[in-house]
Parts: C-alpha cells; sequence; structure tokens
C-alpha cells in the first residue's frame, strides 16, 4: 500500500479500476482517494468494501456533495432512512425525492421528512412535494405550519390532500384544508367525525344556497334541540325570513302534545316576546314556567299583570 502512496507518475483512475477488477479494493480506494477521485473512491467504499460507516466518515472529510449523495442512496438502500435524509439535505440533493418519500412513510419518520421537503421545494415545484409536506405535517401534529403553509404559494393539490387525510383519519388537517378550499360537504363530514356535530352545522348550513332548508333547520331544532334554537337563529340571522320562523312557532303554539307548547313558549322567551311566552304558559297551567319568564323580563307592569291573574284564578 505504501508504494501508491509514493508514486505519482501513473494514470491514477485506469490503475484504479483495474484494482478493482482485481478485487484489491482497498488499493483502490486509495488510489481514488490520492487523485481527488471522491466519488469513485466513496464508490468502492459502499460497493466494494461495503462499509457505510467508513464511506460516512470519508463524506465528513472530503464535504463534497456528489459523495454524500452516493452515501445517502447507500443508506436508502439499506434502510437507514433518517441518515438517509441528513445525507441527501448535506449532499443539496432533491433529485430522488419520491424514494426517500416512500421510505420515509414506510419508517414513519416524517420529522425527518419535512426537514428533506422543505429543502426539496425550494429547488422544485412539484405538487407531490408540496402535497407530502401537508401530510407530514399533518402526521406530526403540526396544524399551525399548515395553515401557514396553505396561506403561501404552493402547488399542492388541496382537494387530493384533503381526502387523504381525511381517509388517514387525520380530521383536524383535513378540517383546515376543506375549510381553506370551500369544500362544505366535506367539512360537514370531517366535523361530524370529530363528533363536533354544532359546529358541522353551523359552519356549513350558511353556506346552504336554498333558503328553504333555512327553515327545515330551523323546524329540526325545534324538534331536537330546543335549548340550541337560539344559538342557530343567531347563525342564520342575516339570512332567515324572521316571519317564516315565527310561523313555525306559531304552529307549534298549537300542537297537541304539552310539551311542544311548552317549547313554543321557551322559544319566545328566548327571543325576548315575553308577554307571548307569558301567555302560553298561562294557558297550559304552566305557572312555574310564567314566573321565571317574568322574572327574566325584569318589566314590572308584566309582573303585575301575572299577579292579577293569579288573584282572580284564586278567586274563581
Amino acid at each position: 500500500m505504501d508504494y501508491i502512496n509514493r508514486l505519482d507518475n501513473f494514470d491514477g483512475p485506469a490503475v484504479g479500476e483495474v484494482a478493482v477488477e482485481a478485487q484489491l479494493y482497498e488499493e483502490a480506494f486509495a488510489i481514488f482517494k490520492k487523485f481527488n477521485l471522491n466519488v469513485q473512491a466513496v464508490n468502492v467504499l459502499l460497493d466494494n468494501i461495503q462499509s457505510i460507516e467508513r464511506a460516512v466518515e470519508f463524506a465528513f472529510r472530503v464535504e463534497e456533495d456528489a459523495v454524500w449523495s452516493q452515501v445517502a442512496k447507500a443508506q436508502l438502500r439499506q434502510g437507514l432512512v433518517s441518515d438517509a435524509i441528513e445525507s441527501f439535505i448535506r449532499a443539496d440533493d432533491e433529485t430522488q425525492f419520491l424514494d426517500v418519500i416512500r421510505a420515509a412513510e414506510d419508517a414513519n419518520v416524517y420529522h425527518d421528512l419535512v426537514k428533506y421537503l422543505l429543502m426539496v421545494r425550494q429547488k422544485v415545484k412539484e405538487p407531490k412535494v408540496d402535497g407530502e409536506l401537508i401530510f407530514a405535517y399533518a402526521k406530526i401534529d403540526r396544524l399551525g405550519e399548515i395553515e401557514e403553509f396553505i396561506l403561501m404559494p404552493n402547488v399542492a393539490n388541496l382537494q387530493n390532500v384533503g381526502d387523504r387525510l381525511f381517509d388517514d383519519a387525520l380530521y383536524e388537517a383535513a378540517k383546515i384544508i376543506f375549510a381553506f378550499i370551500s369544500n362544505w360537504a366535506k367539512l360537514a363530514s370531517t366535523l361530524v367525525r370529530l363528533k363536533q356535530f354544532q359546529g358541522a352545522f353551523k359552519d356549513v348550513i350558511v353556506k346552504v344556497a336554498n333558503v328553504e332548508l333555512y327553515y327545515k333547520a330551523v323546524h329540526f331544532y325545534l324538534q331536537e334541540h330546543p335549548d340550541l334554537i337560539n344559538d342557530v337563529l343567531h347563525v342564520l340571522a342575516l339570512r332567515v325570513d324572521h316571519t317564516h320562523v315565527v310561523d313555525i312557532m306559531r304552529k307549534i303554539e298549537k300542537h297537541e302534545l304539552l310539551e311542544m307548547r311548552r317549547i313554543a313558549a321557551y322559544i319566545y322567551k328566548k327571543a325576548g316576546r315575553w308577554k307571548q311566552s307569558i301567555a302560553l304558559s298561562k294557558k297550559d297551567n304552566l305557572y312555574k314556567d310564567a314566573m321565571e319568564t317574568c322574572s327574566q323580563s325584569g318589566d314590572r307592569e308584566l309582573s303585575e299583570e301575572l299577579l292579577i291573574y293569579f288573584i282572580e284564578q284564586v278567586r274563581s
């Protein structure tokens, strides 16, 4: 080996190749290194001597992008995904992004993948890269970065990304995407999966073009969740015909079931229509409800009228 270091007047590349063919791998490595043929040298370490550790040491010594690229590819082939990503970043090499993405997802190393993709997208504009970056952010629960990213110029296919997030049960991230692209149907489905039912309804109903659905929604809430009707009416306030809503309540006033008539009184109370609410409660002998409504109204005249009503009831 010493003679290689002492001799200078020979064709290094040719002799190095001969040494490889003769399976004199250490000699070949020494020759390539002597002539600064660093890519050939590291390939001997990787392909012939098969020592990734020595290849990494050599790469640190020479600090050449092309050498780091060879090391990164070898690490990726060996399943050393995190190490490979670090080497690709050192090499500033974006060319293998498809292989890196597949390997990183298989190895579940999304933190490393994010760092790599941020480097890659500085060099190429690819929907795949931007989409995978959003997905990687979601996998490591960096939702704030997703919100910031989609506000910046990007080439991600957000509909496809949102669908993928939904299918992978990454619903919080999917919610961000679907809200941003105004896909209200998928947003509603996502909110339901998150069990944010009230949010699902309120976020989507105001986007509906068919105003008649508003009244059906009001009717549904009156039937199923009267305690939430005020919240719903607040959301729909600028879009509904309030006389139509009142008509619905008037129909409930005449409902054959006492509890439904009580709901109508409750709605009137929540709407500040104290007289109508008290009148309904008195009609059904729901005196406690009438007194509570009167108390909430803070209206002295109503209180006096209710007191007179009770006195007359006792006398009769």
